[in-house]
């Protein structure tokens, strides 16, 4: 289902807006808020400001729900591990919003404990029942409630089901556990004597969930934008699929897909100031200066440049700082930049 602020199950946008990651940093600061919950990704290697997450982790208490390591574990009162991708049953959205199962390949080690159980036993703890004891409990019940298909995917469509499609489904027969290892058991989902694709006939009746709209978005939703600086250019800031984040990080055939810090920009613009692609420009914002390479990118509207979060400032490091930390202003709408030659 994914987790994004104001978003509720289903993909539907909640009725009411709560705090975004940088006023809850804010309100634990000036003690408004006491306590921060994290759940899986590292607050100091989320966040561009990176001097307020730390105020705001030194004067929190924090508990942090998380299968890997991170800079913000210092600062935990409480860590509940919890157990990663290939170690837990599960569904898993692509763009296209097929849910698609995730299935355990690996016993998790220690004492961790899947993201449901640990849920569950918090509820228990403050004095609440949520009655969901496994993630195939888990996924029905949201399925019945929001008709977000999960449960359906956990069951029997091993292609995947596409939110908001209504014709027929196509379903995939289960693999032999005993000549894939990592799937799941044979009494869990049944053997069949044959495999492949086959037409699912009552698939098309299955409730699906909708698209969410904007119908019912809470707070106001309408920045006002300064206009364009004739000598400036709007910075862009957009991330990696493999950022330098704790779980890449531990995962060591991963390390070497961080891709480092470059500035990608229109060659119309590069041409403007007589720098080729490869070469190293001054960035200058409000927040501050930094050299960095350039890197041609037709994709890159005119007036504009981009850089990714979480990549490394050189091949060598080993911290996920970069240039973003230093040059964008978290509270600024836009961050206009100014490239010049060296």
């Amino acid at each position: 289902m994914g987790l994004t602020p104001n978003l509720a199950p289903g993909q539907q946008f909640a009725p009411t807006a709560g705090r975004s990651t940088l006023e809850q940093l804010r309100a634990v600061t000036t003690g408004e808020q006491s306590v921060i919950v994290s759940l899986g990704g590292d607050i100091l290697e989320n966040v561009v400001d990176t001097p307020l997450a730390t105020a705001a982790l030194k004067a929190a208490s924090l508990i942090a729900v998380t299968g890997h390591g991170g800079p913000s574990l210092a600062f935990a009162d409480v860590v509940l591990p919890t157990t990663v991708m290939h170690e837990r049953l599960g569904t898993v959205t692509n763009i296209e919003g097929r849910v698609s199962l995730l299935a355990p390949k690996v016993t998790p080690p220690g004492s961790t404990w899947p993201d449901v159980a640990i849920a569950s036993e918090l509820a228990e703890e403050f004095g609440q029942h949520l009655g969901l004891s496994d993630p195939e409990e888990t996924a029905n019940v949201i399925e019945v409630t929001t008709g977000y298909p999960c449960g359906s995917a956990m069951r029997s469509a091993m292609e995947g089901v596409v939110v908001g499609r209504v014709d027929a489904q196509t379903e995939r027969r289960p693999l032999d556990p005993m000549a894939f290892p990592g799937i799941r058991s044979a009494d869990l989902v049944g053997i069949a004597p044959r495999a492949g694709a086959i037409a699912s006939s009552d698939a098309s009746t299955a409730g699906v969930a909708s698209r969410p709209t904007l119908s019912n978005v809470a707070g106001d939703i309408n920045p006002v934008i300064p206009m364009p600086d004739t000598y400036s250019l709007r910075l862009v800031v957009d991330r990696t699929i493999y950022d330098n984040g704790a779980a890449v990080r531990g995962t060591e055939a991963l390390r070497a897909l961080v891709p480092t810090s470059v500035l990608r920009v229109n060659p119309h613009d590069l041409t403007r100031i007589g720098v080729t692609s490869g070469g190293a420009v001054r960035l200058t914002s409000a927040r501050g200066s930094e050299v960095i390479a350039v890197l041609a990118d037709g994709a890159v509207p005119r007036g504009c440049v981009a850089l990714r979060l979480g990549t490394r400032a050189t091949a060598e490091a080993s911290d996920s700082a970069n240039v973003v930390n230093w040059i964008v202003d978290s509270e600024q709408v836009v961050v206009e930049v100014r490239m010049e030659s060296l």
